[in-house]
């Protein structure tokens, strides 16, 4: 009897063209390129609770803060959850306040809830204060149409 060798290749991936094996770069071209948007398709910034930043945060999307931030912020939304501190001036369309700000604050709509507190200046279109809130501002609510134009990304403004 006679043995017969046989180089089996698993059955995965060879039909239409499919290799089972990953996709290797040839020697100067670019590798597999990877999703633009991972897990989530909106974009945001997280400074996690227990972070310390000292520097300024410029983002198209959304920035929550959770730990403390010191510098100034430009976004499109602004979130400082309950245990956030942010001091420093706040640009943004939309901001929430759980937690504590001090600074200039230049928003489209400011909604602050009752373990929020704010201490500086509020410039907004539209503001919403919960029970139990702590404002020490000076505050100016124009509406939108009269707010100065806010600049998120050096070079770009929203409308």
């Amino acid at each position: 009897m006679s043995t017969k060798t046989v180089n089996r290749r698993p059955l995965m991936g060879r039909f239409r063209g499919r290799s089972s094996a990953p996709e290797e770069a040839l020697p100067g071209q670019p590798g597999p390129r990877a999703p633009d948007q991972l897990l989530s398709p909106e974009r945001s910034s997280v400074v996690s609770e227990g972070a310390r930043i000292r520097g300024d945060i410029a983002s198209p999307g959304t920035v929550h803060i959770n730990g403390t931030l010191e510098g100034n912020v430009r976004a499109e939304k602004v979130v400082i959850g309950r245990h956030g501190i942010l001091t420093g001036n706040c640009r943004a369309q939309d901001v929430a306040i759980a937690g504590d700000m001090t600074g200039e604050l230049l928003c489209v709509e400011l909604r602050v809830f009752e373990t929020g507190g704010i201490d500086g200046t509020i410039n907004c279109g539209r503001i919403s204060v919960s029970g139990g809130a702590r404002i020490d501002a000076v505050t100016q609510t124009n509406g939108q149409d009269d707010l100065p134009e806010i600049s998120l990304i050096q070079g770009t403004a929203a409308s």
